[in-house]
């Protein structure tokens, strides 16, 4: 009885961190749109919120390398957050984050990650697509520990959904 009740708890706080990783994402998603249409500081600072506090968090999707091809940044592996949200005020952009997935972190391959780190974070995969002075149309992993996004990256595609 009590090794059902034990595995009925970690069932459900399983799936309630799953429902907080994909609300997170989503959240993320709307906010970027929102604030690379208006410019508006009140959604840069909404989209901050969601990332790491020590501003930690790496960006290396297809998006910001796109953006820095086209300005006077220089090629980086990734960018932080600032660099990220500077190169998406510039430019005239409509991003769209759609079609989210939770993703098991047995499936996102890393050379760099213990099995102990991989497992203390939730992935998202999500669909992006950016018009304007870009256009692109791509996957996202959004990876998320402790309730904060950590990094968003290029999805792999090696990996199943």
């Amino acid at each position: 009885m009590k090794k059902t009740l034990f595995l009925l708890l970690v069932f459900f706080v399983t799936l309630e961190a799953q429902a907080q990783a994909l609300a997170i994402a989503k959240e993320f998603g709307n906010n970027l749109r929102k604030f690379a249409l208006t410019d508006s500081i009140e959604y840069r600072d909404k989209v901050e919120n969601l990332f790491n506090s020590n501003k930690g968090a790496r960006i290396a999707d297809e998006l910001v390398f796109v953006l820095v091809s086209h300005s006077v940044y220089p090629h980086h592996n990734s960018y932080e957050l600032d660099t990220y949200l500077n190169l998406i005020e510039k430019d005239s952009l409509d991003i769209e984050f759609s079609d989210f997935i939770e993703i098991e972190n047995s499936l996102i391959e890393s050379d760099t990650k213990t099995n102990e780190q991989k497992s203390r974070a939730e992935y998202v995969s999500c669909r992006l697509k950016v018009r304007g002075t870009v256009s692109l149309d791509t996957r996202d992993l959004i990876i998320i520990r402790n309730g904060r996004i950590t990094k968003i990256d290029k999805y792999p595609q090696t990996s199943q959904q």
